[in-house]
């Protein structure tokens, strides 16, 4: 079977989202698009320190292979630490996130054995009108095993429209 629990909760300055995933392996869904064979939790947290300012952290944790069928066995983990600023420049929908990414990631194979990976990430989204908008940019460093060395920067842009059905529709 799958099994899903999300709880969000909310104390004073302190929010919280955890989620705890379980789908088995001989799980099968009616068009065969979902994923089986794993387990995953994950909690996103904010802290407010201030009227326009958060402290962030979520952790990230994923193992598949829960029978011990396949030849290769991962286990990631993914802390993620960062400051958020809100309403910068008179703007309440202007958000900018930094933060600080590790991700670590085991394999039972011998080809890849261990996988890691640092990134230094900056966003800003923000929404203008009906228009909702954020770009990110993030440096990471990644080792893959003992030896293979890389470097990436990485830009990702995305724009979203909100319309109502009696806005687009002519009169």
């Amino acid at each position: 079977g799958a099994h899903k629990v999300s709880v969000r909760s909310h104390y004073k300055a302190w929010r919280s989202q955890e989620e705890f995933e379980n789908v088995s392996p001989d799980f099968v869904t009616v068009v065969g698009a979902a994923p089986s064979d794993f387990r995953r939790f994950q909690t996103r947290n904010q802290f407010r320190i201030g009227p326009s300012r958060e402290i962030l952290f979520n952790y990230n944790w994923y193992r598949n292979n829960l029978n011990g069928q396949l030849t290769d066995t991962s286990k990631t983990q993914s802390p993620e630490a960062g400051l958020r600023w809100l309403g910068l420049f008179n703007r309440p929908s202007l958000t900018v996130d930094t933060k600080l990414r590790y991700r670590e990631t085991w394999h039972t194979s011998a080809a890849t054995p261990k996988y890691t990976s640092v990134g230094e990430v900056l966003s800003l989204s923000d929404r203008f009108g009906d228009i909702n908008g954020d770009i990110q940019y993030e440096h990471r460093n990644e080792k893959r095993g003992s030896t293979q060395k890389d470097s990436r920067n990485i830009v990702g842009i995305n724009l979203a429209g909100f319309w109502r059905w009696d806005q687009a529709v002519f009169r």
